[in-house]
């Protein structure tokens, strides 16, 4: 399974890079993907929200199975983290804020991010996806007739100061909410922290759901979607982008799969016509047989979808993560 990949992130208009806090990760091959907003006005949010989908994306089996577990190991490498910072300052005499090690030794000073995580998975001739979120970074499905959902917010009033968010230490986290559902292999699957999402919001809501695709659609490189923030958030474009960190990714399913699954039932035909050739057991046979029809099965349901979503329009070739 494999997926094309768009993904992009920016700061705060007064700061650089290095002071972003938003995070993202993904496996292509494993159809995992994650965003994490970190609160500016926490303790070393970045670290954390960084941490957040790492673990995810690297041990997904503990976040499925054991949610406790999982914080545990994260909130361990926060600290671990913020300890080595601080070391290394200290060996290469750097300055260190008076107050830093009272903050790292005080168990109510800690990080706090929002947090959306993302599998998805090909079931015959559909999607399946899962999405564990806390807080306002969101997910937003787009279909061919321009049709968009969201999850978990439905308004662009629905945001304020203090989302709900993962805690690196002090409280227990509770677990994030579930959503599940079915796509189709052309839906492009859009996860966003939360600036950006009341953004797409507000263009929903003043019916310009098609005005979002050609935007993004403009976004390849990391140069084009600070021109879309520039435009937006500095230019006097409406809606205006808030002045914050943004993080953008866009996830489409990769369509070379279905050709691996044709050129799989050639194979096994070929296969199929040599030990009938060779005159090897009915059994032998019969097992090969029953993987063809499977095949064949799957094969037709695919040229269906195939037909009826053929887009008789040429698209441009674009360049891909």
């Amino acid at each position: 399974m494999s997926f094309k990949i768009k993904s992009f992130k920016i700061h705060k208009l007064s700061e650089s890079m290095k002071d972003c806090q938003d995070s993202y990760s993904y496996n292509k091959e494993k159809g995992l993907f994650c965003v994490s907003d970190g609160a500016s006005v926490s303790f070393f949010p970045a670290i954390w929200s960084q941490l957040l989908v790492n673990e995810f994306i690297e041990n997904s089996d503990v976040f499925y199975n054991n949610f406790d577990e999982y914080i545990k190991k994260t909130k361990d490498k926060w600290i671990l983290k913020i300890k080595e910072i601080v070391k290394y300052k200290k060996d290469n005499n750097e300055f260190i804020p008076y107050h830093l090690n009272d903050r790292i030794n005080n168990p109510d000073e800690c990080a706090a991010a929002t947090f959306a995580g993302l599998k998805i998975t090909k079931k015959d001739t559909k999607l399946e996806w899962q999405l564990n979120i806390i807080g306002d970074s969101c997910l937003f499905i787009l279909d061919k007739k321009n049709n968009l959902k969201s999850f978990l917010m439905q308004n662009s009033n629905d945001f304020g100061y203090f989302p709900d968010s993962f805690k690196s230490r002090g409280v227990k986290n509770k677990k994030p909410t579930e959503e599940k559902g079915e796509a189709n292999f052309d839906d492009k699957f859009i996860l966003v922290t939360d600036a950006l999402a009341k953004w797409i919001l507000e263009k929903k809501e003043a019916n310009k759901v098609l005005e979002i695709l050609e935007e993004f659609n403009k976004i390849e490189e990391q140069e084009n979607f600070e021109s879309f923030v520039e435009k937006y958030r500095e230019n006097g474009a409406e809606p205006i982008l808030e002045d914050d960190d943004l993080t953008l990714m866009i996830i489409e399913y990769n369509n070379k799969d279905l050709q691996e699954t044709l050129n799989e039932l050639l194979e096994n035909s070929s296969i199929i016509l040599d030990k009938i050739k060779k005159r090897r057991s009915i059994k032998e046979i019969d097992e090969f047989k029953k993987k063809l029809i499977k095949l064949m099965k799957k094969a037709t349901s695919i040229e269906k979808y195939i037909k009826r979503n053929k887009n008789p329009k040429s698209k441009k070739n674009k360049k891909w993560q």
